[in-house]
């Protein structure tokens, strides 16, 4: 099943966010990002995981790609809420897990 990831902007930190709780299956996630300059390496990709009532801690650190593309994999246990945080602004997002 694929959906589609929605970002908002945390005005506090400048940086945009999207969450999706885990199914508890394996997921994969494209992500697509606005470059400031083609085949300048910017934009950081944070992938953050916690438990409801808890602080969220980092579970990827994807660091900086010339083309602002991602894809990659989260695993993580059923009811965990994945946040999914980069200093550009998303240009397109989807996930899609094993279900």
């Amino acid at each position: 099943m694929v959906q589609e990831l929605t970002f908002t902007k945390n005005e506090e930190s400048n940086r945009w966010e999207s969450e999706f709780d885990s199914t508890g299956t394996r997921t994969a996630v494209q992500l697509k990002v606005k470059s400031d300059v083609v085949g300048k390496m910017n934009n950081d990709v944070l992938v953050y995981a916690n438990i409801e009532g808890m602080d969220r801690m980092t579970i990827a650190n994807l660091g900086r790609t010339f083309t602002g593309e991602y894809l990659f994999e989260v695993d993580v246990p059923v009811g965990v809420t994945v946040t999914i945080e980069t200093l550009n602004e998303p240009v397109g997002g989807k996930i899609t897990s094993e279900e």
